[in-house]
């Protein structure tokens, strides 16, 4: 049995990079923004644990079952929502949840504020 050789160096790890980009075109842009997307989600995610619990003061396990009720309605809601996209367009999808979203943030975001701002009107 012949053991084969792998590459090494800068000329090889661009290579396996490349290996593993979708083909030119549309799904490489889906998959640009999906990274995108992923990257920014996460980050998200991350902040706003530390802000709930140190800023909004709200306790822990409140802001976990809250992200974790945030998670589960999001995969509950893919299916209908690529079903959606099959029959109206996957953009036209896209671009309304992603307004839905920011009014979401825009809006709640000021509510937590003021939770934040006047801890005694938090019921």
């Amino acid at each position: 049995m012949a053991v084969r050789e792998s590459a090494t160096g800068p000329a090889a790890a661009v290579a396996r990079l490349r290996a593993l980009l979708p083909p030119a075109g549309p799904t490489r842009g889906y998959a640009f923004a999906t990274l995108v997307d992923a990257t920014g989600t996460g980050m998200f995610l991350t902040v706003s644990v530390l802000f709930f619990t140190r800023f909004a003061g709200l306790a822990a396990g409140s802001v976990a079952l809250g992200l974790s009720l945030a998670g589960l309605a999001a995969m509950i809601g893919a299916v209908p929502l690529g079903s959606l996209g099959d029959r109206f367009g996957y953009r036209r999808v896209w671009v309304i949840v992603t307004v839905v979203q920011a009014v979401v943030y825009a809006f709640g975001g000021s509510r937590l504020r003021n939770a934040a701002d006047h801890p005694e009107r938090v019921a």
